[in-house]
């Protein structure tokens, strides 16, 4: 049998925490979906534990069987109770499951995108700001400008390129704004 070498234990290290962040990450994505799901559901269904359903009566049983919209679960709620609740429940007055993920899917979709594309208006930024570097163009934000004393705002308001945002950081609506009024 072969020893390991450092190098190698290293790697296995590395990858075996990789793939356990990943299944811990799936694993909160999956019971986030479930809290959703419970939240959603929270007025159609009825969540009893086998504990408090096997202390029962018999005839509560069978109402409770009968009503159809109660989810008996083990510890916690899983997915699978989820999937076995709306396998004996077809056309109940609930969310189903399905429609929660794909919502949950489209959330993070949205965020996705929302975060590309401030990355790339970041990057838009940043290379006009490189590309205009000898432009000479004051850049200032309304806070700063207003805390001047008024011969230093007399001065940049005489200046032809400079640019006064709002807010805490330039933006490139800022930028466009500008570069439109150069026009």
């Amino acid at each position: 049998m072969k020893k390991l070498t450092p190098k190698a234990f290293f790697s296995l290290v590395v990858i075996l925490c990789m793939s356990s962040w990943t299944a811990t990450a799936q694993n909160q994505e999956k019971k986030a979906i479930i809290k959703e799901w419970l939240i959603a559901n929270k007025g159609n269904v009825t969540l009893l534990s086998t504990k408090e359903y096997q202390q029962m009566s018999p005839s509560v049983k069978a109402i409770m069987d009968a009503n159809k919209q109660t989810l008996i679960y083990d510890q916690e709620v899983t997915q699978k109770d989820l999937e076995a609740f709306e396998a004996k429940n077809v056309e109940g007055s609930y969310v189903s499951f399905k429609t929660i993920c794909e919502n949950a899917t489209a959330k993070k979709l949205e965020i996705v995108n929302a975060e590309k594309k401030q990355e790339e208006r970041k990057y838009k930024l940043t290379k006009w700001l490189d590309s205009n570097r000898d432009r000479n163009i004051k850049i200032i934000s309304r806070q700063d400008y207003e805390s001047r004393p008024e011969a230093e705002r007399t001065y940049i308001d005489n200046l032809e390129d400079k640019i006064i945002y709002e807010g805490t950081a330039l933006t490139l609506e800022d930028v466009k704004a500008f570069e439109k009024k150069k026009r």
